[in-house]
């Protein structure tokens, strides 16, 4: 199960995924994902602990949780918005999350791969 939060399904055409809003999430409570694609593009910083705590909450074990946030130089030159890494990877990895990787997503975004401690479903 994949969900994307905030955001389009960067997997689009290989996966089926959920859509929700940070909003929502508090409402899944039987839900889980092994896969959360998890959009920071808002500069609301209570927001994003409260999308990550959340996030982590309905991650299966195993799972893994792609925090896509703006490259810092693109939001220098106002090219994107959102809240840093450096500000959403402390409160993953303080939720029990472990970062395993990054990747770039087009010219002003990147993901960074955060993995929840379990045996992959």
């Amino acid at each position: 199960r994949v969900l994307a939060v905030d955001g389009p399904n960067i997997v689009q055409g290989h996966v089926e995924a959920d859509f929700r809003s940070g909003m929502e999430l508090p409402q899944l409570e039987d839900k889980t994902y092994d896969t959360i694609f998890a959009w920071f593009t808002n500069n609301d910083d209570k927001k994003a602990v409260e999308v990550v705590e959340n996030s982590c909450r309905i991650l299966s074990p195993g799972g893994s949780l792609w925090i896509i946030v703006p490259k810092k130089n693109s939001l220098l030159h106002h090219k994107a918005t959102g809240i840093t890494s450096d500000k959403v990877v402390p409160h993953a990895m303080f939720s029990g999350l472990v970062e395993k990787k990054t990747l770039g997503i087009g010219p002003h975004y990147f993901a960074v791969r955060m993995q929840k401690h379990g045996i992959t479903p």
